[in-house]
C-alpha cells in the first residue's frame, strides 16, 4: 500500500471508477470485467492506473474462478441426484435415493454450504471493492485479498 505522489485528480478519479465500475456487473452481464478492462487499457500509460487496473482484473478473474469452482462442485454433487430424479440412473447403485433421509440431509447441507460460500464471496467482493475505490481516490495502491495473480 504505497502512496503514489505523482497522481493527478483525473488519475485518482479514473482509478476509483476502475474499482467501483465493477458494480455495473450487477446490472449488465460481464460489465464487472469489461468496465475496468476498458478503463485500464485506455489509460495504460499511467503507472497508477496500470497498477489499479491489474489489481481489479486479477480480483475479478479470481472471483470468477471461485464461483466457477463452486458451481462445478454443486453440479458434481447433484448430478447423481438429478439423474435419479429423472430416472436415468441405473437401479443397481448404492447411493441414497430421492426419498431417503440421507439424501435430504446431505442435500440440505450442500445447498446451505454453497449458498453460504456464495454470500461470503459477495461480501468480500463488495467490501474490498469499496475499499479499493476509496484508496484509489486518495492516491494509494490497493492489493485485493484472496487474489490469484493472473496479470503481472
Amino acid at each position: 500500500m504505497q502512496e503514489l505522489i505523482t497522481t493527478t485528480d483525473q488519475e485518482r478519479n479514473m482509478g476509483m471508477f476502475t474499482h467501483l465500475g465493477t458494480f455495473l456487473g450487477y446490472f449488465f452481464p460481464f460489465a464487472n470485467i469489461f468496465v475496468p478492462l476498458i478503463i485500464w487499457q485506455s489509460n495504460k500509460e499511467s503507472d497508477f492506473l496500470d497498477k489499479h487496473g491489474k489489481a481489479v482484473m486479477n480480483f475479478q478473474l479470481s472471483l470468477f474462478l471461485y464461483h466457477l469452482v463452486a458451481l462445478l462442485i454443486f453440479l458434481a454433487f447433484f448430478l447423481t441426484n438429478i439423474l435419479d430424479m429423472i430416472g436415468l440412473r441405473s437401479e443397481d447403485t448404492t447411493y441414497a435415493t430421492f426419498g431417503d433421509p440421507e439424501f435430504a440431509g446431505a442435500t440440505l447441507i450442500a445447498v446451505f454450504g454453497l449458498v453460504f460460500f456464495y454470500f461470503i464471496l459477495q461480501a468480500i467482493y463488495i467490501i474490498t471493492t469499496i475499499i479499493g475505490g476509496i484508496r484509489a481516490s486518495k492516491g494509494k495502491l490497493y492489493d485485493y485479498p484472496l487474489t490469484i495473480c493472473f496479470i503481472r
